[in-house]
């Protein structure tokens, strides 16, 4: 890349920057009160009076405190330095992962941003920079209300100017490290609950961390003959270390980033069982079906009935194809194949089938009776498919004799016959699928 490209590249950059902070905080600029000049420096004003206030109140405690110190001998004195800096370190490993947590759940690109992103041709490159960039910037922000309070009390652990400036740079790069080392992680998790999961163990982790170990770990460098320069600068490779990793494997963009500007979130597997679910056959059909269960069951006491009472179930795919009708056009817009629908389809089937299974299982017929249900929805499903009911009153009446006729006919086959159907059927049920989403 040459200087001419380079410096495009750092405007592009810079400029998607400023869209993000500008489109993300135009609400709350745009607030009536903050429109007002004066109402803005009585906020500033207020706000500086009062950390001058913290700071003197705290200045007076560390003063108490130097008191208290000037008593202890100076081994005594190194040995509670060193803990003060280390934990300061953890304070921050800590902090990292709370600001983290808050940006990563609360903080996103508004569809507007998103949008303006993916329509201008902007390189891949700028745009995950720029995205970095501005959430790096809100976890410094956030970060900075810690350091402010932080401040008064580095006195305790040196008088140098020169030190006390190094450890706050120290602290930057070990919160800056961590925290883009955990936003490198999450940028390998696509999947929602993966992410939750993730969420999960990290506010887990963080939690055992300062209830069992950090007070161990602190006490562990405490007591290690260590001057406070060399933990400072081992902090500051380590967080340099991570910060320069992170940044570079990072070459994904985060979920919200990469998903499409138009999403429907309710296009999931759910959406195939519920054209199932919802319609009043289904819920006739499963109550008669369980009530005749019950009855063989409770009361004839004959299970060799119920055997071929729950194939019955698959009478429901009958009205499937009616169902989805409407919107079978529509699905290749949504990103639904038909190897996806068929695929989901034949899951809902085997979990519909699924008594079926295992009362066969459970008696002398084994795989028989699921393989005599698995046929008959998947005939079912053709059939509602190729004759909706909505399209004429005649079709209801034929796929409804046809289904008898397959129900008698099937009972005669044995396993081989059964699986050399289930094996037609399955070809035959995703060509009409294919066939009738084009």
């Amino acid at each position: 890349m040459n200087i001419k490209e380079s410096r495009k590249s750092l405007m592009n950059t810079y400029f998607l920057y400023k869209f993000y902070f500008k489109d993300s905080f135009q609400g709350l600029f745009k607030h009536p009160l903050l429109k007002k000049k004066y109402i803005r420096y009585l906020i500033g004003l207020s706000l500086l009076i009062f950390y001058f206030f913290y700071f003197y109140m705290n200045v007076n405690q560390v003063n108490v405190l130097k008191n208290v110190a000037m008593s202890t001998s100076v081994n005594e004195l190194m040995i509670a330095k060193r803990q003060t800096l280390s934990s300061l370190y953890s304070i921050t490993f800590l902090l990292a992962g709370f600001i983290f947590l808050l940006l990563d759940s609360g903080v996103h690109l508004n569809m507007k941003s998103i949008y303006f992103t993916k329509a201008l041709p902007f390189r891949k490159k700028d745009i995950l920079n720029s995205e970095r960039l501005f959430f790096l910037s809100l976890s410094l922000i956030l970060f900075e209300l810690f350091v402010i309070i932080l401040i008064p009390a580095l006195v305790l652990i040196t008088n140098e100017i020169f030190t006390s400036m190094l450890i706050v740079i120290s602290i930057h790069v070990v919160f800056l490290g961590v925290f883009q080392t955990l936003r490198f992680i999450r940028s390998c998790l696509h999947k929602k609950w993966f992410i939750r999961v993730y969420q999960l163990l990290l506010l887990g982790s963080m939690y055992y961390y300062f209830v069992d170990y950090k007070y161990k770990i602190e006490s562990f460098i405490a007591d290690k003959p260590i001057s406070l320069l060399t933990i400072t600068i081992s902090a500051m490779i380590a967080g340099v270390v991570l910060f320069i990793l992170s940044w570079i494997m990072q070459k994904n963009l985060n979920l919200y980033m990469t998903s499409e500007y138009t999403h429907i979130s309710c296009i999931q597997p759910s959406l195939f069982l519920l054209a199932l679910l919802r319609t009043r056959f289904f819920k006739v059909t499963s109550f008669l079906i369980a009530s005749m269960a019950c009855y063989c069951y409770f009361v004839i006491k004959d299970i060799e009935i119920i055997n071929f009472l729950f194939p019955i179930l698959a009478l429901i795919f009958l009205y499937y194809g009616n169902t989805t009708m409407s919107v079978r056009k529509m699905f290749p817009h949504y990103r639904i194949s038909s190897l996806y629908e068929f695929i989901s389809l034949l899951l809902i089937i085997c979990i519909v089938e699924m008594p079926s299974l295992v009362l066969g299982l459970t008696t002398h017929h084994g795989l028989m009776v699921f393989l005599y249900g698995i046929n008959l929805s998947l005939s079912a499903l053709i059939l509602g498919i190729l004759l909706p009911k909505s399209i004429s009153n005649m079709n209801e009446l034929i796929t409804s004799t046809v289904m008898i006729l397959l129900i008698i006919i099937y009972l005669f086959g044995n396993i081989y016959v059964l699986c050399t159907i289930f094996i037609i059927l399955m070809m035959v049920t995703y060509l009409t699928i294919k066939e009738a989403t084009r």
